[in-house]
């Protein structure tokens, strides 16, 4: 027995024990392997871990084997891969400056604006289903229809990586996502609510700048994801903020009118109770994220005593 087959016979042995599948069970695994070490290499890999997989997928036991590969998954997404369901997908997902919200009623809305739940990037209405493999993204526009047709898996810890891989003939024009004549580009998204390990240790989007007293609207205009959260904060340029979860989308948590009243001193006005206010200072700017301590005597506070908000937008 070599080394990789050894290896898979432990971590069958480790994972295995109490669960569905029995000692005798693992050593008759084992002693198969052994059985076979005068295959061929490639179709003995093939075997060990269909084998597992066939054997260990309802007890989870699979997973601990996995970790036991020393060659890294292929990228591509098999064609028989299953469908993403709307419920695997419905959340909101942060990629790059774009926001793209799956509704749970299949309505898909992208925004590289301050984030609102109806707020879009064009005036067309886009929907999504799931599809072999992955996603369809619809695109209606003036009575013509794009169907642009996502290769995507999403990991346990909540991100999204998704390839345009197909799109139809009428309604895509110059706005289908892909180009013949170079290989399509894949999309790595983090979902940020509901809340995902991915998203509640999301790095740094944005440049960090040198740490500044907020001064003005502009340095707060944005879009921020409390650290270790899913709340979202959006903050427009006439000051409107509002604060969100992926369940909350039509009703926000909170929502009212943002301030700069000093250096540092920033004040959310709920318009629900607009004499409880929530007075943060200082508020310091570093561009890529926000720094915020509860002054004392607030009357509430959007987060915590001590927040860091990460800009996602």
């Amino acid at each position: 027995m070599n080394d990789i087959e050894r290896r898979v016979a432990q971590g069958l042995r480790a994972y295995g024990e109490g669960l569905v599948m029995t000692t005798e069970e693992i050593d008759q695994l084992e002693r198969g392997l052994e059985t076979k070490q005068k295959a061929s290499r490639k179709e003995l890999r093939h075997r060990i871990w269909q084998g597992a997989v066939a054997a260990c997928a309802v007890t989870g036991v699979v997973l601990g084997a996995l970790a036991l590969r020393s060659d890294p998954a292929p990228p591509n997404v098999p064609a028989d891969s299953p469908a993403l369901t709307t419920t695997e997908l419905a959340g909101i997902w942060s990629f790059d400056s774009w926001l793209w919200t799956f509704h749970s009623d299949g309505r898909l809305t992208q925004t590289q604006d301050p984030y609102d739940p109806e707020a879009h990037h064009s005036d067309d209405a886009v929907t999504y289903a799931p599809a072999p493999g992955g996603f369809i993204e619809r695109i209606a526009s003036a009575g013509a229809v794009c169907d642009i047709t996502w290769a995507a898996t999403i990991s346990p810890e909540g991100l999204l990586r998704a390839t345009p891989t197909t799109e139809s003939s009428a309604g895509c024009g110059a706005a289908a996502p892909t180009d013949s004549s170079a290989p399509a580009e894949m999309w790595e998204f983090t979902r940020v609510s509901p809340v995902s390990v991915a998203g509640a240790n999301l790095a740094l989007l944005w440049p960090t700048a040198a740490p500044e007293p907020v001064s003005d609207l502009s340095k707060v205009r944005g879009t921020w994801l409390l650290r270790g959260t899913d709340k979202v904060l959006s903050i427009d340029d006439s000051g409107r903020y509002a604060v969100r979860t992926f369940d909350s989308l039509d009703q926000p948590e909170q929502a009212g009118r943002a301030t700069v009243t000093g250096p540092g001193s920033l004040v959310f006005t709920p318009a629900s109770g607009p004499t409880c206010t929530a007075h943060y200072e200082p508020v310091t700017s570093l561009n890529s994220t926000m720094e915020a301590t509860l002054a004392a005597g607030s009357c509430w506070r959007l987060g915590g005593g001590n927040d860091t908000w990460i800009r996602i937008n």
